[in-house]
């Protein structure tokens, strides 16, 4: 798919939107939700459901480059990073075109109308996201208090599948990423240092307990899709934890790493075909530039920023000072 907007005619466009706060109605399968675009162009959408949690999309003027997901007691329960052309959109001061791969049908060009715009001064980071969906809820629980027959949108069961096969294609990523991890570490391409030591110790059972989580769940997708009438059985199903603990974090940045630096090196190749050392070599070389920033374990929006001296640099450095 190609990038459909451009990316100077959709800078221009967002530019216009520059700390604004936009209140958008529609596509259908997203409902109404705030837009934000603070005077650096960072955009921040967010999408609220009827079971009170909140999909975030944080993105560019063009494209969303992560989707973060919260759920109803505002905690953070995913952080995707998104490739180009899985969403990409076009800002206008009268609405917004979606486009992109994650969207219900790749081919079409959706319509948001903006209806409502407000000044927004402050500047779009991870600690103002979480601020802000607490907001949000608190908003959506008072507004259900005074009135009792409020409901939010419900999720269309079309939705509730795509969340649910979204889920799936970020557990084949995980999976996908630490095998590459821990191949690269078997052929000494990369020093134990650069790597999760949980994730060399406990390899097999993390490899096994995510196989067993991905045939559980697209076993039950394809239940669900010939049976819609089970759709509400998607929520109650527990995919492993790969997140919230630096540990977690940590192991799930550098699988997030050699899967973004695989597809791009390797774009629609099949991820179950043998990998030369050769290929392998420029996979890790690829990768490695983001990977030895994390030494000490980094929330996994952070692993883009540029790398930090490890803990032990940074302390020696300020007893020097001292």
């Amino acid at each position: 798919m190609k990038w459909f907007f451009g990316k100077k005619r959709a800078s221009k466009d967002a530019s216009r939107s520059s700390s604004k706060h936009l209140k958008v109605v529609g596509p259908d399968f997203w409902g109404k939700f705030d837009v934000f675009v603070d005077q650096s162009l960072h955009v921040a959408m967010f999408l609220p459901k009827a079971d009170h949690s909140i999909h975030v999309l944080l993105g560019t003027p063009a494209r969303a480059t992560h989707h973060y997901t919260f759920n109803a007691a505002g905690k953070r329960t995913s952080a995707v990073m998104m490739f180009r052309d899985q969403i990409e959109w076009r800002m206008s001061q009268s609405g917004i075109q979606f486009q992109g791969l994650r969207l219900p049908d790749e081919t079409k060009r959706y319509q948001a109308e903006v209806v409502e715009t407000d000044p927004f001064e402050e500047t779009i980071n991870l600690a103002w996201i979480m601020r802000t969906v607490k907001d949000l809820q608190s908003q959506m629980a008072d507004l259900q208090t005074k009135d009792p027959e409020f409901r939010p949108e419900a999720v269309a069961p079309e939705e509730q599948i795509e969340r649910f096969a979204q889920m799936i294609r970020v557990h084949e990523d995980q999976a996908f990423g630490m095998r590459l991890l821990t191949n690269a570490h078997k052929q000494k391409l990369i020093d134990s240092s650069e790597i999760s030591q949980t994730l060399l110790d406990s390899y097999p059972d993390l490899k096994q307990r995510e196989t067993k989580a991905l045939t559980g769940a697209r076993q039950l997708l394809k239940e669900v899709i010939a049976d819609m009438t089970h759709v509400d059985e998607l929520q109650a199903y527990a995919f492993p934890a790969i997140q919230g603990s630096p540990t977690q974090d940590e192991i799930t940045a550098q699988a997030q790493i050699y899967v973004a630096a695989y597809e791009q090196l390797f774009p629609g190749r099949n991820r179950g075909a043998f990998l030369a050392k050769k290929d392998s070599q420029r996979l890790t070389a690829e990768a490695r530039k983001k990977l030895t920033a994390l030494k000490v374990p980094y929330a996994i929006e952070d692993y883009l920023r540029p790398a930090r001296p490890p803990a032990k640099a940074r302390t020696e450095k300020m007893q020097q000072e001292t």
